[in-house]
């Protein structure tokens, strides 16, 4: 089978360099999302839709994550197989992504934005700029 993406050199390494940036934007980002998650002194997280609110900011980058990670590999692959299986990897991800994305912005997300002085608006723009992108 053969490969359905070419890239030039020059293109592939600055792919690989903006990817592997990325993923270390990503990571720390991630580091102080769960640590501004697991040590909260607020209250407010201990019921479940609290934490959902807190925790979607980590969710959203964990999975942009595991995409950017098998990116990166795939970009630094030399055999023809392994790119192909990362390429279905990418694919099941990103479809998992959309499908997921629709879970963690929804009811509980909603419930909380509401109590923001401009949540009508928040709302609109979550539903026509956010959402409708992923049906």
């Amino acid at each position: 089978m053969k490969p359905t993406i070419k890239l030039e050199e020059q293109t592939k390494e600055n792919l690989l360099k903006t990817t592997i940036a990325l993923i270390e934007k990503i990571s720390k980002e991630i580091h102080m999302l769960k640590k501004s998650i697991t040590e909260a002194p607020n209250a407010d997280l201990a019921n479940e839709t609290s934490y959902h609110f807190a925790s979607t900011p980590l969710l959203l980058r964990l999975a942009l994550s595991d995409l950017c990670v098998l990116f990166k590999l795939y970009l630094e692959s030399n055999y023809e197989s392994e790119k192909n299986t990362l390429v279905r990897l990418i694919c099941g991800q990103l479809y998992e992504f959309t499908e997921d994305v629709q879970e963690i912005l929804g009811k509980k997300y909603r419930e909380l934005l509401k109590r923001f002085p401009n949540s009508e608006e928040l709302t609109r723009i979550l539903n026509d700029e956010v959402v409708k992108e992923f049906h």
